[in-house]
C-alpha cells in the first residue's frame, strides 16, 4: 500500500476516486467514510453506476476538470433522504481520466434551514453522535454574555446542569428509536459564571447511508432568564435577544438613549429610573420587576 492509500482510507472526510470506463465514470476505490456515509462496500461501488447512488447524475459534469453539485443519496437505511453536497477535482498525471470525488452530508443543515423558515431560531447548531459540537450559529444581534465562549469542539452536555442529563438522553434515545426530532425544555448550567438560562430546543438524528447514526442537528427557539438566578444586565441581555432587537432599534422604539441602554446591558447602571425601566419592560414584553428586581 502507497502513501496515498494510506492517508486516502484513514481520512476522515467521505472521498472515491473514479475513473472513465468508456462513455462512463465507474468507482475505482473509496475510503471507509465514503463506504459508511453511502452504505455501500467498496465491491458493490465498483458495480453500481454512480447515477443508481445519486440522484439527478449527470455523467457530464466530471468531465469537468473541478465543480460541485447537491443531490440525495438513493440507497439508504434512514426514513430520513440524506442529502449531500458533491465535490469532484480531476486527478492529474493518472493513467486513466480520474477524479477524486468528496462527499458531505448536509442533511442536518438542510434542516435548521427547514426549522428556521417556520419557526424563531435563535440559536442552531450540529454536534457528532458523541455530542461534540462542530458547527453553532446565532441569529440574535448583540451577544448575551461578554467576552469569548468557546463552544465548537466542547460536549453540549458541558453547558447543561447535571440534574437535566438523564432526562435529555431519555429523549434523545426516543429520538434515534424513531428516527425523529423531539424538542424539550432543559435548563442550562451557569455559562461563563454569569448567567442560567432555560432553553427551548429541538433536537434531530441524523443517519448514514448504512444506518448508523452520524450526528444531531439542534435549533434553539426560546430563552428564558431564571428568575433570581441571573444579573439584571444579563436578563435584560436574555430578552433583547429573544426578541432579536438590537441596542439601536430599542432607543428607536423607546425613545432612550443607546448610551443609557449599553450602561445597563452592562450593568454601569444597575438600576434605571422607573420611565426607562418601564419603557424597555414594556417593549420586552415582561414586567419591569423581571429585569430589576
Amino acid at each position: 500500500m502507497t502513501v496515498f492509500d494510506s492517508i486516502f482510507q484513514i481520512i476522515k472526510a467521505p472521498m472515491a476516486i473514479m475513473q472513465s470506463c468508456g462513455n462512463e465514470l465507474r468507482f475505482q476505490c473509496a475510503n471507509p467514510a465514503f463506504t459508511k456515509l453511502v452504505g455501500c462496500s467498496e465491491t458493490e461501488l465498483r458495480s453500481k453506476p454512480p447515477h443508481q447512488l445519486f440522484t439527478a447524475w449527470n455523467e457530464g459534469i466530471c468531465y469537468k476538470e473541478q465543480g460541485t453539485t447537491s443531490c440525495l443519496l438513493n440507497q439508504n437505511l434512514s426514513s430520513r433522504q440524506i442529502q449531500l453536497r458533491l465535490t469532484w477535482q480531476s486527478i492529474e498525471d493518472a493513467e486513466q481520466p480520474s477524479h477524486l470525488l468528496v462527499a458531505e452530508d448536509i442533511s442536518a443543515k438542510a434542516w435548521i434551514t427547514m426549522m428556521s423558515q417556520s419557526q424563531n431560531v435563535m440559536i442552531s447548531g450540529v454536534t457528532n453522535s458523541d455530542f461534540i459540537i462542530h458547527q453553532v450559529d446565532q441569529n440574535y444581534p448583540l451577544p448575551m454574555i461578554s467576552g469569548d465562549i468557546v463552544v465548537e469542539r466542547q460536549s453540549a452536555f458541558s453547558f447543561v446542569e447535571e440534574s437535566e442529563k438523564e432526562r435529555i438522553m431519555q429523549t434523545i434515545g426516543r429520538a434515534v428509536e424513531q428516527k425523529q426530532a423531539e424538542s424539550l425544555i432543559v435548563q442550562t448550567n451557569r455559562i461563563a459564571d454569569v448567567c442560567q438560562l432555560e432553553v427551548h430546543v429541538t433536537i434531530c438524528p441524523f443517519f448514514n447511508g448504512d444506518g448508523s447514526l452520524e450526528q444531531y442537528g439542534f435549533v434553539v427557539s426560546d430563552l428564558r432568564p431564571i428568575p433570581d438566578k441571573n444579573d439584571p444586565s444579563v436578563t435584560l441581555k436574555i430578552l433583547m435577544a429573544r426578541h432579536n432587537i438590537s441596542t439601536q432599534q430599542l432607543s428607536e422604539v423607546t425613545g432612550i438613549s443607546q448610551q443609557t441602554i449599553s450602561k445597563l446591558r452592562n450593568g454601569k447602571i444597575r438600576k434605571p429610573q422607573r420611565l426607562t425601566a418601564e419603557l424597555i419592560a414594556a417593549e420586552l414584553l415582561v414586567a419591569p420587576q423581571q429585569i430589576w428586581p
